[in-house]
């Protein structure tokens, strides 16, 4: 795989709030990438920036190798997006489709418009947009960012609003137009399960920082079973874990827990291993992780992912 979009230091800041912080980012051609963070983190900032909805503070862009803003102009010609659906609501869905085929040069519009809508479940559909249900503008935002086969698809909350049968056709067109295409996707989702399921990369924006990247295989193996540790002294058993037991590979996650990758198959060594150093075990379990899970781990805890 080669490179396909690439930020260095990119900084966007708003009076006195930094939205992005130095983000360093590649994305590989025929990756599906999920980016995965709280509602303020900078994901809508980010994705607006690579798409030209914001305008960056400073950093690079580098789009399929082409730097420099009339080059990055040029290269967003091969970008499909959708980051909020905004449509001319006494269009129908073939007008508004139409006007943005015009905007973005495609040819053969009518064949393109009718692929896009009957992949999304929407050709046929002559209402005004105003009479749209949120699941339907959301369908026909993805259907605009499919138009023309673009090398590069973003899509920002896609499955907002979808009910379960539209979230799963949603899963089946990106997998199946990665599969049969090659393209590459960037997509941002509360929904984390989701992600899980069809994201190839992912990467964790905490606070405008790009915190973290992994693979699927890579995360896949960090939320395998682990064992969750609490005592009634986390500093004083993490010692005990290294000295006694040479335990290196554990973290402590937002609820003082110590998280061991180690010793999973035999709690009762750590368990006697504490007791023996005059800790009280509060509790011991076995358990493996979900990506929500992981992520909160991963930021030190947190209320909910908004």
């Amino acid at each position: 795989m080669k490179e396909i979009l690439k930020t260095e230091n990119l900084t966007k800041k708003y009076k006195k709030n930094t939205a992005l912080d130095s983000v360093d980012f590649t994305l590989m051609q025929g990756e599906i990438y999920g980016l995965i963070g709280r509602n303020g983190a900078g994901k809508s900032t980010f994705l607006g920036i690579i798409t030209g909805a914001v305008r960056p503070g400073s950093g690079i862009l580098e789009i399929q190798g082409m730097k420099g803003r009339r080059n990055v102009i040029r290269a967003r010609r091969n970008i499909g997006f959708m980051l909020e659906p905004n449509f001319y609501a006494y269009l129908t869905a073939e007008e508004n489709l139409k006007y943005i085929c015009k905007v973005r040069g495609i040819s053969d519009v009518d064949s393109e418009i009718k692929r896009v809508l009957e992949l999304l479940g929407l050709y046929g559909n002559k209402k005004n947009i105003k009479s749209y249900s949120m699941g339907m503008k959301q369908r026909l935002g993805i259907a605009a960012a499919l138009l023309g086969n673009p090398d590069i698809v973003i899509l920002d909350e896609p499955i907002n609003g979808l009910d379960p049968q539209g979230i799963m056709d949603f899963r089946n067109i990106v997998t199946d137009i990665h599969k049969a295409q090659g393209t590459t996707f960037i997509i941002s989702s509360h929904i984390l399960a989701e992600l899980g399921i069809m994201a190839t990369k992912f990467g964790f924006l905490e606070k405008g920082r790009l915190i973290k990247e992994m693979t699927d295989k890579e995360l896949a193996a960090a939320c395998e079973n682990q064992l969750i540790v609490k005592t009634d002294n986390q500093e004083k058993a993490v010692v005990i874990l290294e000295d006694k037991l040479n335990i290196k590979n554990y973290k402590v996650n937002g609820n003082n827990e110590i998280v061991l990758s180690d010793y999973i198959d035999n709690p009762q060594t750590v368990s006697d291993t504490l007791y023996e150093n005059r800790l009280h075990i509060l509790t011991i379990k076995s358990q493996s992780i979900t990506l929500e899970e992981f992520f909160f781990n991963l930021i030190g805890g947190g209320n909910k992912y908004v």
